[in-house]
């Protein structure tokens, strides 16, 4: 995801988002498909309940390399944020828009208004475009946990 490594690096955004909504598309399938070869019931109804698809990267430290940064610098740093604020903004966006597509997490449709506003006003989606947030509060997201870290989350 990086042009023109060591030379004149650029970040490819552009690549980056397809790679994100390719795999949240991916993991979600990932789920539909295993979903019936569960050995117990509860533990299907807990997964199609759940839908937990922990989207992750690895190979930081070599793209901060190639973008001619050093570890741990308030320039890496900033970087840092810069794609992990892209990188959590894309994945709430796949998540709406499977929502609209495939439908909401099943609990969705569960739970009251008040609880719904409570859940789109949080925090966590300020950084959604505002179309996203009405889209968002319509709709729902189609999982409930879309990204991890490992080995933390793995």
């Amino acid at each position: 995801m990086v042009k023109n490594m060591f030379v004149t690096p650029e970040f490819d955004y552009d690549l980056f988002k397809r790679i994100i909504k390719l795999s949240v598309r991916a993991l979600d399938l990932i789920i539909d498909e295993n979903m019936n070869r569960q050995p117990l019931e509860q533990q299907k109804v807990t997964m199609g309940l759940g839908r937990r698809i922990g989207l992750g990267f690895t190979g930081y430290a070599d793209m901060l390399s190639m973008m001619n940064h050093t570890y741990g610098t308030p320039q890496a740093l900033k970087f840092t944020d810069e794609i992990l604020s892209f990188f959590h903004k894309e994945v709430l966006i796949a998540e709406v828009e499977l929502a609209i597509e495939k439908g909401a997490l099943p609990k969705w449709y569960d739970i009251d208004n008040k609880t719904k506003d409570k859940y789109c006003n949080h925090p966590y989606f300020d950084i959604l475009p505002t179309d996203y947030k009405i889209k968002l509060r319509k709709h729902g997201v189609r999982n409930i946990s879309f990204t991890t870290v490992a080995p933390n989350g793995s």
